[in-house]
């Protein structure tokens, strides 16, 4: 950004203004995979979700992409923070599970709405 003053006696000046910023991802999602080796005991494990949006969004649901894995949406600060509980139905054989989170609001292009479940 150039900024250009008018000084007194018909003098101009130009100034470089630089803004760095660190802007948080829209998303926090904690971890991204979830996994099982096969045989494992199938137990729920858990992805934590904060929205650092300036204000709240709210995660209205979360869906599986297949039947092998079911997911709880547990809201623990409506709009705010979550935490997404995954269980794999049979660890029996390898499969693999996008979860997909739907919000009430649009998010900011490119921001990640999905989180994995693996047996491996």
């Amino acid at each position: 950004m150039t900024i250009e003053t008018d000084e007194p006696g018909g003098n101009t000046n130009t100034y470089r203004l630089v803004v760095r910023a660190d802007l948080p991802e829209a998303l926090t999602l904690a971890p991204r995979l979830v996994s099982w080796k096969t045989g494992e005991e199938a137990k729920a494990k858990s992805i934590d979700i904060k929205v650092n949006l300036p204000a709240p969004d709210e995660i209205t649901r979360a869906t599986s992409n297949s039947d092998s894995a079911s997911v709880e949406l547990v809201t623990l600060e409506v709009g705010r923070h979550y935490r997404l509980d995954i269980t794999p139905r049979d660890t029996g054989k390898p499969c693999l599970s996008i979860i997909t989170l739907q919000l009430a609001k649009p998010l900011p292009a490119g921001t990640a709405r999905a989180v994995y479940a693996q047996v491996r």
